[in-house]
């Protein structure tokens, strides 16, 4: 299975991995900065705190790459052509809320 980004397309592992990458460095940056602000819970949470997080972005990542390719912002700017990236955008973040609330209920 391939995930298409654009025009480029990775293979599912391969993008997972990415973004368990940057699951793996989030955690660790999160964990230190409270652990120098004397703050620290236990790593696990901090782990799938971020594993939620990052998923839904990765998710969601292929519908936004589209979005994007669909509605682009031209040069010159024109302000009314703005309403649509911005409705998305404003749909996008709204979904990956929900989507992070329903998954952070379940586990």
């Amino acid at each position: 299975m391939k995930v298409r980004l654009g025009t480029t397309q990775i293979g599912l592992g391969r993008y997972l991995g990415m973004w368990g990458v940057i699951v793996v460095a989030f955690t660790w940056q999160t964990y230190m900065h409270d652990d120098l602000t004397g703050h620290t819970g236990d790593v696990v949470d901090y782990l799938r705190w971020n594993i939620i997080q990052w998923y839904t972005g990765a998710a969601l990542a292929p519908l936004v790459v589209k979005l994007g390719e669909h509605y682009p912002i031209l040069v010159p700017l024109r302000l009314a052509e703005l309403w649509v990236p911005l409705f998305a955008s404003i749909g996008m973040t709204g979904l990956a809320l929900l989507i992070g609330a329903m998954v952070s209920t379940l586990f």
